[in-house]
């Protein structure tokens, strides 16, 4: 996580107007994806925030490629490699993004916490002080029949 956020920084500190911008930006797009590939922590958290990340970073690397052709028109036959390179990466940006983790899930589920005790029951369900296994922290869930 210290990695994703110390990327991040490096990304919003990137002017898009120095010469180099666009490949510094591609560069930190095969940054991010090694570490969302080798991430030791499998969470959802890192998974969303590291998603969130490229879809920004992607666009920022956009527009670097939209100011470089601005500025010197011969030069669009690299810019349009490295964005068409990109936008491959974006049909297997699922393959990279999800671990190859045989117990991730997209969702979360009543599996990934370890049930307490029951708190209460109702009509409608009963309530469960559970702990969430990943992290540990402790919540209320409410199962409903």
């Amino acid at each position: 996580m210290i990695d994703l956020a110390e990327l991040t920084r490096c990304i919003a500190s990137t002017d898009l107007e120095r010469r180099g911008a666009s490949d510094l930006l591609f560069g930190y797009m095969h940054d991010l994806q090694d570490i969302l590939r080798q991430s030791k922590l499998k969470a959802l958290v890192i998974d969303r925030f590291g998603n969130r990340v490229k879809n920004l970073l992607r666009e920022k690397y956009l527009v670097a490629c939209d100011a470089i052709d601005r500025r010197s028109p011969e030069n669009t036959g690299k810019s349009k490699e490295g964005i068409r390179c990109l936008l491959d990466n974006e049909s297997q940006s699922s393959v990279v993004s999800t671990p190859s983790h045989s117990t991730y899930r997209e969702r979360i589920s009543i599996e990934d916490f370890e049930i307490i005790k029951p708190i209460s029951r109702g009509a409608h369900g009963k309530v469960f002080l559970a702990r969430k296994r990943t992290t540990g922290d402790i919540f209320a869930i409410k199962v409903c029949f």
